[in-house]
């Protein structure tokens, strides 16, 4: 918008200063001026709409995409897999520290971010050894712990919890969809 006044003002000023008052001038230097006008209309409307579009990406395709994994991986493992309250409270503790570790990095910064891990633990959603381990992996830690949630699948299946192929590919497409709703927020905010 700036860079149409100052056209428009040095127009404005050339056209004075020169002397070219005339209506035909006028009438140029009018339908500059509209021109200019419609293309800054239609820039700023362009702009609005790839904004909109990102922040309504980052809603539904991350900040939606981890919610929906950890209320999938909730329902259908204790329903198909096990009752086992530390399961399934540390999924819903994972996902809910990949989401505040998106938060809590945006709020602080990049820099901050490391030190204050330690609100994790403060907040009960992580504990002390888990923030430990954290801290020694340096890369979007909102989508690396998802790497656990995975962890906790593969030993129910291991321990034979998980009674299909199926089911397991099935929790496990749960566990990446978390998981890429955290990359897509860490390379969105990241640019």
């Amino acid at each position: 918008q700036l860079l149409i006044m100052l056209i428009f003002a040095s127009m404005a000023t050339a056209t004075h200063q020169l002397g070219l008052h005339s209506a035909t001038a006028s009438a140029g230097a009018s339908g500059l001026a509209d021109k200019m006008a419609t293309l800054g209309a239609f820039l700023l409307g362009f702009y609005t709409s790839l904004t909109v579009s990102r922040w309504w990406r980052l809603r539904t395709d991350g900040v939606g995409n981890i919610w929906s994994s950890c209320s999938q991986l909730q329902m259908f493992i204790s329903q198909f897999v096990t009752k086992d309250e530390q399961v399934l409270t540390s999924i819903r503790r994972y996902a809910r520290a990949s989401l505040t570790m998106i938060f809590m990095k945006r709020h602080y910064g990049a820099a901050k971010f490391p030190k204050k891990l330690k609100e994790l633990v403060d907040n009960n959603i992580l504990t002390v050894e888990e923030v430990e381990k954290l801290k020694g992996w340096n890369n979007n830690l909102a989508e690396s712990i998802w790497t656990w949630v995975a962890h906790i699948v593969a030993s129910q299946h291991k321990a034979g919890n998980i009674k299909s192929e199926q089911m397991l590919t099935y929790l496990m497409e749960k566990v990446n969809l978390g998981r890429s709703g955290a990359a897509l927020i860490g390379a969105q905010m990241g640019t």
